[in-house]
């Protein structure tokens, strides 16, 4: 999908420059093995281990010129050090928001440490007045949680396909709401299945532009007018990114109403045969998760 600016000024960026000039310390989750990168799998599963906490380790102040560098954490943006997840995850049911206005996104080394990767806003990039989800994947441990990210860790590529995850401090969110059962799309049957709704027929990418396998959640939905294939209807970012970029974007991957309905997409879930299925994706809570599978 095309990328999106976040509507975000640049007087909001300084006043958080500000405000961060000297942020709170807290503790992080120790890395158990010997300081070398580790599978994302096994970097999940151990997300949820409980740490001592004279294990923890002291997070970083960080300055005001870090904090004005750092990159909003939106669906359009690559941020080197993110966490790639497996391709199966548990589902949740529901999400944490952002408390204030913003907080930080902060990113694991190979060491163990943890450092500012970004910002993740408490509204939409294309809606601030709307609350982005946040998908929380483990328990707190040292004042910490894994949170899933839109944002990606490197330009679309195959090795890159997939969704990616930071870590916040619990202490910035707070309650969110409910979402819905996981909803699937099977790229053998070529549908998209909305359990206790209905199973849509899909167009998927081909080859060279393949649709996916990951899972991941629903950021949001919007309307583009520059993407006049959609037929103004709205569509259904998701934070999972494809192999394969369209218009120079970062490889996210949404689900969309198409005007033609033959072809292939560009990695994207298109819906041909309804308005209607997309108005249905589109109605779905955000955050709720979504599992593309074979």
């Amino acid at each position: 999908m095309k990328s999106r600016k976040a509507v975000i000024t640049i007087t909001l960026l300084a006043a958080a420059a500000v405000a961060l000039t000297s942020c709170l310390s807290g503790c992080a989750p120790k890395r158990t093995d010997d300081g070398a990168a580790s599978a994302s799998a096994a970097k999940a599963e151990k997300a949820t281990e409980h740490v001592p906490e004279e294990e923890c380790r002291t997070v970083p102040e960080v300055d005001a010129e870090t904090a004005a560098s750092l990159p909003w954490a939106d669906s359009s943006a690559v941020i080197p050090g993110l966490e790639k997840l497996p391709e199966k995850l548990e589902p949740w049911s529901e999400v944490s928001v952002v408390k204030g206005d913003h907080a930080l996104l902060y990113a694991r080394t190979d060491d163990g440490d943890f450092r500012p990767a970004g910002w993740v806003s408490r509204g939409q990039a294309w809606a601030p007045e709307d609350k982005q989800p946040i998908v929380v994947l483990s328990d707190p441990d040292c004042g910490w949680v894994q949170v899933m990210t839109p944002a990606s860790a490197a330009k679309p590529s195959v090795g890159s396909a997939g969704a990616y995850a930071g870590w916040m401090r619990s202490a910035d969110l707070g309650e969110g709401w409910k979402v819905a059962a996981p909803v699937r799309v099977g790229l053998s049957e070529g549908t998209l299945t909305i359990p206790g709704v209905e199973v849509f027929p899909t167009v998927l990418g081909g080859e060279g532009t393949p649709t996916t396998t990951a899972m991941g959640y629903f950021v949001g939905s919007y309307t583009d007018a520059a993407q006049p294939f959609t037929g103004g209807e709205p569509i259904s970012l998701t934070n999972i990114h494809g192999p394969t970029s369209y218009s120079q974007n970062a490889g996210e991957l949404g689900i969309h109403f198409a005007t033609s309905p033959g072809g292939s997409s560009h990695g994207c879930v298109r819906l041909p045969e309804s308005r209607e299925h997309a108005r249905a994706v589109a109605a779905l809570p955000a955050g709720t998760p979504i599992i593309i599978e074979q």
